[in-house]
């Protein structure tokens, strides 16, 4: 896409939808998925309006880490392929969840995409972190600990009495440290008067 075509997209009032692919410049070559090709290795398929494909924020971490290591050596605006400007979003939601299923996501051991979703602004086919693994069970020993555990709280209502020996002994405690930082205070104060 032409840098007019680009300055067009982002600075039209209205939303000017369109599809956005991260390319890889480190991995040359001929790409080909379901009728586009690529030169590089497509590595994020997105769908945006305005400067979507310039902003990192809600970007997942394996991607900021692959976009940060390669603008070390490359420009972003190199990195990325714009197409599909001025579809409609349905269509272009219905492009990213093609693409992504054409090229395959890495988390899925299907392809090299980044994208942790089968995209179309959904977060189906997200992966959550702990499935399919099993809690680790308790030990009977540890269980049976549990189970004769009292809570904290129990029985203990909101305010808690505090006897008169304790009151009296928090007061002394408290007295002897503010004399302490008085006296303190006050040859600090002497010292520095009499140099």
């Amino acid at each position: 896409m032409t840098a007019i075509a680009i300055a067009v997209c982002i600075n039209t009032l209205v939303k000017v939808f369109y599809n956005y692919v991260y390319l890889d410049l480190s991995k040359p070559g001929k790409f080909l998925y379901d009728g586009m090709e690529f030169s590089f290795e497509p590595f994020y398929v997105g769908k945006g309006f305005g400067n979507r494909w310039k902003k990192m924020c809600g970007r997942n971490r394996w991607l900021k880490h692959k976009l940060d290591k390669l603008k070390n050596k490359w420009k972003l605006n190199d990195l990325v392929s714009i197409f599909n400007v001025g579809q409609t979003e349905e269509h272009v939601l219905l492009e990213e969840v093609r693409l992504i299923k054409k090229i395959g996501r890495k988390d899925l051991d299907k392809g090299p995409l980044l994208n942790l979703t089968d995209g179309g602004e959904t977060t189906a086919g997200i992966i959550p972190w702990n499935k399919g693994k099993k809690m680790m069970p308790w030990s009977l020993e540890t269980r049976e600990k549990m189970k004769k555990r009292v809570p904290w709280n129990k029985g203990k209502t909101g305010v808690q009495l505090v006897s008169e020996v304790t009151r009296e002994k928090l007061r002394q405690s408290t007295i002897v440290a503010r004399k302490k930082r008085f006296w303190s205070t006050r040859h600090k104060i002497a010292i520095a008067g009499t140099v």
